[in-house]
């Protein structure tokens, strides 16, 4: 039992020193070649998020990436529809796929129900450039017309899946300028990732 209660403490640090990390703001250029990659990745479910209301998630979503350069992955959350990391200039990588999942609690019925979607594949390619802050764009996957398949005890749900993106450099500026570790990025020349 106290083993029990040991490894939930760790995995609970753990947990908070992710928590901690993607919200501790931006990275700051410490090279000239440093680049910023930027964009907001929301997931929206208009007509609701599986049996429950309509939702726009815009926190902890978990995008894959993909270093084509040095063939390392490595996983960043959104945090306020935002997402971004450091790279060295021309270097390449892949947005492979997102995907988030959640526990919601029920006080009526006193149970707890998780809801889940993914890893749904993207394959979204990126180029880099040194001294730039690339904008990947407002990328909004939606989730719509859902139909409800019943296996056993569970219900899936099914959905016809789009990926939107939408242009708004100055939103990337403005969300910039409000980070005091984002004012060293303004210097740098915003391209967007098309």
């Amino acid at each position: 039992m106290k083993r029990m209660k040991w490894l939930g403490a760790l995995v609970l640090t753990a947990g908070m020193i992710v928590l901690l990390l993607s919200c501790a703001g931006l990275p700051k250029p410490t090279e000239d070649t440093d680049t910023l990659v930027i964009g907001t990745f929301v997931v929206d479910f208009p007509e609701g998020f599986f049996d429950l209301d309509p939702r726009r998630i815009i926190n902890s979503v978990k995008l894959d990436f993909l270093n084509v350069t040095t063939k390392e992955r490595f996983t960043v959350r959104t945090y306020k529809e935002y997402f971004y990391f450091p790279a060295r200039g021309l270097e390449e990588f892949v947005l492979e796929s997102f995907e988030y999942s959640t526990r919601e609690e029920s006080k009526s019925e006193r149970k707890i129900t998780e809801y889940s979607f993914g890893p749904m594949e993207l394959n979204f390619k990126i180029r880099t450039k040194p001294k730039s802050v690339v904008y990947l764009g407002h990328l909004t996957f939606v989730y719509s017309n859902p139909t409800i398949k019943k296996h056993g005890r569970y219900q899936y749900y099914d959905y016809e899946k789009d990926l939107d993106v939408q242009w708004d450099r100055a939103a990337v500026v403005e969300y910039l300028k409000g980070s005091k570790e984002g004012e060293a990025w303004l210097a740098y020349e915003v391209v967007e990732s098309r």
